[in-house]
């Protein structure tokens, strides 16, 4: 059965049993954040299981925003996240009830709540598609609810919860796909198989791999179709990867700080952190650049995709961060409303 076919076939109490996941995860989930935020959590890095909370609630509702490691959101599915907030930020505006920066804050906080609730409900799609029992499927799906790093992870304003919604929406458009063939399904596991890929590269092989295991042993095609068929598939992402990448802007350059402290109170020994400080050079290199150099060439300095370019030991960095900080191409924002 393909996604299609199944919301079309889709019973009462299967649609209740969806909007009541949902609803549930969304409030318990945006409750647990409501607490972290009132205790002050998620205004300090790398409390939370080295979490860097601050730039990615910035990261969520504004286009430029500090960080501490890198100058850009490890998720690129970040930027559609950017997109849906301002634009609600900006229809709740039109009424002129709530504080803009403070409804941003909040949708900003909201948003991995919401792709957890969403998550849980794809996932209980996921089993029915593959002709799960209604009580198997709830049963998987709660126990999953319940898991530790489901409800911690589930409230952090951070890449993890984007990663397992990412990761939960592949599996979907791989099982629909692979039951229906059609065009549709496979333009979607393209989309979030490059939304996946960018997260991490290696993320290609296994989505690659396990497409030829479901081929070879599920639909018995052979070694050659099967490969032909998983080749085609990681082609057609990395296609999809090429077009999304090339379409950001090149790289632009940040002053490294602490996105509560004003351009005008900041030291130099505010830069520096763990012994080490990291700074942004204006190399031209736009992401696509910057993902092929670390896929093909394994460049060490880039600890992942979206790391920084350079890094430099503390003990020699103070003169290099006080002409940074002279230099007006280098910005500090403040972003987190108090």
């Amino acid at each position: 059965m393909s996604l299609v076919e199944y919301f079309k076939k889709i019973s009462k109490g299967e649609f209740l049993f969806l909007a009541f996941i949902f609803l549930s995860v969304f409030m318990v989930e945006g409750w647990l954040a409501y607490i972290w935020n009132e205790k002050g959590v998620f205004s300090q890095y790398d409390v939370l299981f080295s979490a860097d909370i601050p730039a990615y609630i910035g990261s969520f509702t504004v286009k430029e925003y500090p960080h501490w490691v890198n100058s850009f959101p490890n998720h690129p599915i970040v930027f559609f996240v950017l997109l849906i907030v301002r634009f609600t930020n900006m229809i709740v505006g039109f009424f002129n009830v709530f504080d803009s920066q403070k409804t941003l804050f909040v949708l900003g906080l909201s948003v991995i709540p919401f792709a957890s609730a969403l998550k849980f409900s794809l996932l209980f799609v996921v089993f029915r598609l593959l002709k799960f029992s209604f009580f198997h499927a709830v049963f998987l799906v709660l126990l999953s609810v319940f898991s530790f790093s489901a409800l911690i992870f589930g409230s952090i304003p951070e890449s993890y919860g984007l990663t397992a919604f990412s990761c939960v929406l592949v599996l979907l458009f791989f099982v629909s796909y692979s039951f229906s063939n059609k065009y549709y399904d496979f333009i979607g596991l393209c989309f979030s198989g490059s939304v996946l890929l960018m997260a991490a590269p290696t993320n290609l092989f296994y989505l690659g791999l396990l497409y030829f295991f479901f081929n070879y042993f599920q639909q018995k095609k052979g070694v050659f179709i099967s490969g032909m068929k998983a080749s085609i598939l990681c082609l057609s992402i990395l296609f999809f990867t090429s077009i999304f990448l090339f379409s950001f802007n090149e790289y632009q350059i940040y002053v490294v700080t602490n996105p509560n402290l004003d351009r005008q109170n900041i030291r130099v020994e505010d830069l520096i952190r763990h012994e080490k400080a990291y700074y942004y050079t204006n190399e031209s290199q736009n992401y696509a650049q910057r993902f092929f150099q670390y896929v093909v060439r394994g460049d060490s300095k880039s600890n992942h995709i979206y790391g920084p370019p350079e890094e430099i030991d503390s003990r020699s960095v103070a003169q290099k961060m006080q002409s940074i900080l002279d230099s007006p191409q280098y910005l500090a924002r403040t972003i987190i409303p108090t």
